[in-house]
């Protein structure tokens, strides 16, 4: 089991940014913490709230990309023709590798660092790279591909630690039973805590921090609750989606009072 100083530790690397991957993604401000049972969760899983572009969306969309991961790329671009009608294409560019660097080089775009950004940031980003290069360029990316992901729990859990999975496949539900389930003896059922970094656009909406202690295009800190003694919280933990880095932490109720800040 992790004691509670490397477990501190975990959380603070996990909100850490470094100047290698470029400026803060991150935002700074203290988290408030979101009942998950009284949250949109359709809304959490999806992980954006929009763009300041037309994009798709898709079931990625607030994954944060890394090396190995594959992507496909789609540009739609629509503009006049020459008959001075409206027209529109759509220009495959095709699938591509985030090198080990985290970098990924596109047609039109040229290459650039695409690791921790999300699906949604990047495809704003691919499309101001590609202003001069289309009229009025819209871009969709898939992320086909991913390397193995995992979350990692503590605290009064039968068998606590770090567990692989793949997005989209685990469920709250199954990350509890995946650490062996609660000690009954020691656990504080009221006190479930998932620990994540969201888009700030999705942090802001669901009321974890305050929109003036964020920027557009990063992420921030979010902590999720679940009080296992509402009967509605075996629906909700069906239903919310883990993803890579969570950190799932529950108190031990011989000491802790929630979760370490």
């Amino acid at each position: 089991m992790l004691g509670l100083g490397a477990a501190l530790a975990v959380l603070a690397l996990g909100g850490c940014t470094t100047t290698a991957f470029g400026p803060s993604t991150t935002s700074a401000a203290d988290p408030t913490m979101v009942d998950l049972d009284s949250a949109d969760i359709n809304l959490i899983n999806k992980g954006t709230v929009g763009t300041a572009h037309r994009v798709h969306v898709t079931r990625n969309q607030s994954e944060q990309l890394r090396p190995g991961d594959k992507i496909q790329v789609k540009i739609f671009d629509s503009g006049s023709g020459e008959d001075g009608l409206t027209s529109a294409r759509v220009i495959d560019l095709g699938v591509f590798q985030i090198d080990g660097y985290g970098y990924v080089t596109l047609p039109y775009a040229g290459r650039f660092r695409a690791s921790r950004m999300t699906v949604a940031s990047l495809q704003s980003l691919i499309v101001r790279k590609m202003k001069g290069s289309a009229v009025a360029p819209q871009a969709t990316v898939t992320i086909i591909e991913t390397v193995p992901t995992s979350f990692t729990s503590f605290g009064a859990f039968k068998t606590p630690g770090e567990f692989k999975f793949s997005p989209g496949d685990l469920t709250l539900a199954q990350a509890l039973a995946r650490s062996g389930g609660l000690q009954e003896q020691r656990v504080n059922p009221e006190k479930i805590f998932v620990y994540r970094q969201e888009p700030s656009e999705l942090a802001v909406s669901v009321g974890a921090v305050k929109p003036e202690d964020t920027q557009p295009g990063t992420t921030a800190r979010v902590v999720y609750q679940v009080d296992m003694t509402n009967p509605r919280s075996f629906y909700t933990m069906q239903q919310f989606q883990m993803k890579k880095g969570d950190i799932l932490y529950v108190p031990d109720s011989n000491g802790d009072s929630g979760p370490p800040k």
